[in-house]
């Protein structure tokens, strides 16, 4: 945030407020094999097997709000594939991809 200008404030002093949801979600992908050739589809023959894999989902959820004003001011999202890393450094190297990328329209343009 400090690159968009941004600095921390305490108490009441904040021009803007920051809310903020994570989440993490599961869902599941189907793997599916055959080995019969095209004359073991039409008769019947060969052998298939299917396999699941759970994918883990995060997604971070950004609202900003004029605190004096008490209104949305900007809103963001981003959501990718976690996965189960040995390094957590290089979750953190994503996740800050991840906020530059959704946050390429922040600050938004004055109203005319």
């Amino acid at each position: 945030m400090a690159a968009k200008g941004l600095t921390k404030a305490a108490g009441d002093t904040a021009d803007l407020a920051i809310g903020y949801q994570v989440a993490l979600t599961q869902q599941q992908q189907w793997n599916a094999y055959s080995t019969g050739g095209y004359g073991a589809r039409r008769y019947g023959g060969g052998m298939g097997t299917a396999t699941s894999t759970t994918i883990n989902i995060g997604t971070v959820a950004l609202d900003m709000y004029d605190a004096a004003a008490k209104e949305l001011v900007w809103k963001g999202q981003a959501s990718k594939t976690v996965s189960n890393e040995k390094d957590p450094r290089s979750g953190r190297r994503t996740s800050t991809r991840r906020w530059r990328s959704s946050s390429k329209d922040f600050p938004p343009k004055p109203k005319k």
